[in-house]
């Protein structure tokens, strides 16, 4: 066995663990921004936000494992795993056609069922990506959970785009104020550990 490559792999995970927690702050930070400025909009339904994130866990748990069906629906899309694992492609065409299709026929829709498919097809997304870039050892494991992190965040920002359709959220606002929110947590945490 190369020790030279264990020891590059080993301060290569150890690195990637660092930047996951870095990552954890922001993920964090851009989590509670997108809840705030939910809050800010009196016609948003928490509620139906809930029982989307919910519904695809119980879903999975008890009835079946939609993983199958919904990797091939992401692969008749796109044809490279990264654009598979990045874009939401199910999101994004219910996006569209939650934007496009009521002003083509003059009908309305719910905002509770808006709100309720966009969080449930985020929540699938998510799990698919679990499920396709779990890691079996502690550096694949390490891996996971940094990938895993910066795809969060891109979904979250998807699903806020997605949710502008109806809500006019402010996503200047969530990254900006996500990004400083991180970068405070992390500067507090580093001065407690220092003190």
């Amino acid at each position: 066995m190369d020790m030279n490559g264990f020891q590059d792999n080993y301060i290569f995970t150890i690195l990637k663990f660092i930047l996951f927690l870095f990552l954890l702050a922001f993920l964090s930070q851009f989590t509670v921004e997108f809840f705030n400025e939910t809050k800010l909009k009196g016609d948003f339904s928490e509620h139906a936000l809930f029982f989307s994130v919910l519904t695809p866990f119980i879903f999975y748990m008890f009835c079946g494992d939609l993983n199958s069906l919904y990797k091939r629906s992401q692969q008749f899309f796109f044809r490279s795993q990264v654009l598979m694992l990045m874009f939401p492609a199910l999101l994004i065409f219910t996006g569209l056609g939650f934007l496009i299709i009521p002003r083509i026929f003059n009908l309305s829709y719910g905002n509770n069922i808006f709100v309720f498919l966009g969080g449930a097809l985020s929540v699938m997304h998510l799990i698919f990506i679990a499920k396709e870039i779990k890691g079996t050892s502690f550096s694949g494991y390490i891996s996971y959970l940094f990938n895993f992190s910066i795809l969060y965040i891109l979904i979250l920002l998807f699903f806020v785009l997605y949710l502008r359709v109806t809500f006019n959220l402010d996503i200047g606002a969530i990254v900006i104020n996500g990004i400083k929110g991180g970068a405070d947590l992390i500067k507090d945490i580093f001065l407690r550990i220092f003190r």
